[in-house]
C-alpha cells in the first residue's frame, strides 16, 4: 500500500465475469473516465455506506440472532458445494471469504 496526499494506493486484482468485464469498459469508455477513478468512486461509495467501526454494534435479539446464523451457514454451505463442484481453482478470497462466514457464526454463536 502506497500513500500520495493523504490518500492509500492499494494494488489489487479485480475478478469480474466477463459481461461486467465488458460493462465496465463501456462504462469507462463511453464516460471518459479513468479506471482507478471509478473504482475509487465505488468503493468509497460502499465504505461511506457501512456503520462507523467505531461505534459499538446494537445488540441482536436473540430470534434476529438465529435467523442470521441460519442464513450465514446456508451461505457458508452453498460457497463450500461450488468450491467442491469447481473445475477450476477459485480465488483466494473465496477461500477467505468462507474463513469470514466461520469466523461470524462462531462471534454469532457465543452472543457477541
Amino acid at each position: 500500500m502506497t500513500m500520495s496526499e493523504g490518500e492509500f494506493t492499494i494494488p489489487t486484482y479485480i475478478f469480474l465475469k466477463p459481461d461486467q468485464r465488458r460493462k465496465l469498459e463501456i462504462l469507462v469508455r463511453d464516460q471518459g473516465l479513468d479506471l482507478p477513478s471509478v473504482l475509487s468512486e465505488l468503493l468509497v461509495d460502499y465504505l461511506n455506506a457501512l456503520p462507523d467501526p467505531s461505534m459499538p454494534a446494537e445488540p441482536i435479539a436473540n430470534d434476529d440472532r438465529k435467523a442470521l446464523i441460519r442464513q450465514r451457514r446456508g451461505e457458508l454451505q452453498r460457497l463450500r458445494v461450488r468450491l467442491k463442484m469447481a473445475d477450476e481453482p477459485q480465488p483466494s478470497w473465496v477461500t477467505q471469504y468462507i474463513a469470514d462466514l466461520e469466523a461470524e457464526i462462531a462471534r454469532l454463536e457465543r452472543g457477541e
